[in-house]
């Protein structure tokens, strides 16, 4: 095992995919997901918000916004998040903004903070700090946290890998191999990868052998999510 070089900052993908295609596949896959219930009423709190951020880059004031569409204060609540709007009318207030649906949904899925990664966004703000003190203190919460989920997921163990691989790339110190192992074992039996998956190998290619992270990226393009492989341009 060789010791992991000092990076920058662990590798993160933020960028909008470039392929019309695979963007307009990754937006129909947020819209899957999205807070739509009620008769199709927009339920979730970012919709609103992010609205009322785009609007404000737009310089556009909410009665020019909402005239013809909404009543004025139907969208003030709605930006405030205390009441929904239905999706009928949330299609010409993004058609007024010059926003397509697919950039919106893009933009509400990757700004508003998921659960899912919050460990690893803090964890990767902190490497980028060079903040020793704060990792150390979020493995020590990570490794004494009760766990509520099942002990045999594997989740919780990857959380602590990944401030662990942290750490190391920090302070020069190569990851255990056991914990490179459990990693390596867990990526190669995934058949679709996600946003979690990809947040916790962005931490560990200074630990790998070439040889593993050619494996890793090999079966990276095999399992990105099957709604990447269903457009024409990806076959």
């Amino acid at each position: 095992m060789r010791n992991p070089p000092v990076r920058s900052a662990p590798f993160q993908n933020t960028s909008i995919p470039s392929d019309q295609c695979h963007f307009e596949s990754y937006a129909q896959n947020c819209c899957n997901h999205a807070c739509l219930s009620k008769g199709g009423y927009i339920m979730s709190d970012e919709y609103g918000k992010s609205v009322r951020i785009i609007r404000e880059n737009r310089n556009l004031s909410l009665s020019q916004l909402s005239d013809g569409i909404v009543s004025k204060s139907t969208l003030d609540k709605f930006e405030l998040g205390d009441s929904s709007i239905s999706f009928e009318n949330l299609l010409p207030l993004l058609q007024r903004l010059r926003v397509s649906l697919s950039e919106f949904l893009y933009r509400v899925n990757e700004h508003s903070t998921s659960s899912v990664t919050q460990t690893l966004q803090k964890a990767s703000r902190a490497y980028s700090r060079k903040d020793v003190l704060s990792l150390k203190r979020q493995l020590s919460e990570l490794v004494n946290e009760k766990i509520l989920e099942p002990k045999n997921l594997p989740f919780h163990r990857l959380d602590i890998i990944a401030v662990k691989a942290a750490l190391g790339m920090l302070q020069n110190v190569p990851l255990p191999k056991e914990d490179v192992d459990f990693a390596v074992s867990y990526f190669l039996t995934q058949n679709e990868w996600f946003h979690y998956d990809l947040a916790i190998l962005q931490f560990l290619p200074p630990f790998l052998t070439s040889d593993i992270l050619t494996q890793l990226v090999d079966t990276l393009f095999k399992n990105i999510p099957t709604f990447f492989h269903s457009c024409p341009t990806s076959r």
